[in-house]
């Protein structure tokens, strides 16, 4: 079902997105995989320095203990990341006029139309690369690092249905 919306961006808008793009990222099986390997590349380099040592305890205790110290680092890198998120976001926002415009949204079966003072763009559903649902926000990815996004505070809970269910659609179909 065809939908409308008409909104102007704000810096709360773009956070919400970002944070949508950052918690998508970490979702994607490439992150898993490459923390994988890199864990694995750690543990082994505990077995090398623990190589020459008789005692089977000791080398496990080590590599268990730089495995678990390499992924509590980790973890608290990427809550650093997310916490600072917001003031990279608000930079960003700053920066990109052609978002100080209003915007109108419009999506059906095909896919989105997005229209402001300073341009159009059209874009059929199954050119989009992915797409992601966060609390604030819809994202509408172009590739892994350029999206669209639609606030959900300029959707009707009818059109939040409707917007979620027509992509869910053609992203099923495509």
């Amino acid at each position: 079902m065809p939908g409308e919306t008409s909104f102007r961006p704000n810096v709360d808008d773009y956070i919400a997105a970002a944070r949508v793009w950052y918690m998508h990222a970490l979702r994607k099986p490439r992150f898993s995989i490459r923390l994988s390997i890199i864990t694995a590349l750690v543990a082994f380099g505990g077995v090398l320095i623990t190589w020459d040592d008789s005692s089977l305890g000791y080398r496990l205790l080590f590599v268990f203990g730089m495995m678990a110290g390499f992924l509590i680092l980790m973890t608290m890198l990427m809550l650093i990341s997310y916490a600072l998120l917001p003031r990279r976001a608000t930079r960003l926002f700053r920066q990109q006029r052609t978002l100080e415009h209003d915007f109108v949204f419009r999506w059906d079966d095909a896919g989105t139309d997005t229209r402001s003072d300073v341009g159009t763009s059209m874009i059929a559903w199954t050119d989009y690369h992915a797409w992601a649902e966060g609390r604030a926000a819809f994202i509408f990815f172009l590739n892994d690092q350029l999206y669209h996004f639609i606030p959900k505070r300029a959707l009707s809970p009818d059109q939040l249905v409707d917007l979620r269910t027509s992509v869910q659609a053609a992203r099923a179909g495509g």
